[in-house]
């Protein structure tokens, strides 16, 4: 499955922005809120796909 399957419906659909280095193969998005972080990062020996979530200070 490619990359764009899930990083472009989020990007447009639910408001998330995107970080990138041009020169690195990799892709961070990050919530509204900054509350949600997924990092696509190309590992040949790992996860390729990472997701971090914290709770938004009370």
């Amino acid at each position: 499955m490619p990359p764009a399957w899930i990083t472009v419906p989020l990007h447009h659909a639910c408001g998330c922005s995107y970080g990138q280095d041009p020169l690195l193969p990799r892709v961070v998005l990050t919530s509204p809120d900054q509350n949600a972080h997924l990092r696509l990062d190309p590992d040949p020996d790992g996860q390729w796909w990472t997701l971090h979530h914290a709770p938004a200070p009370a």
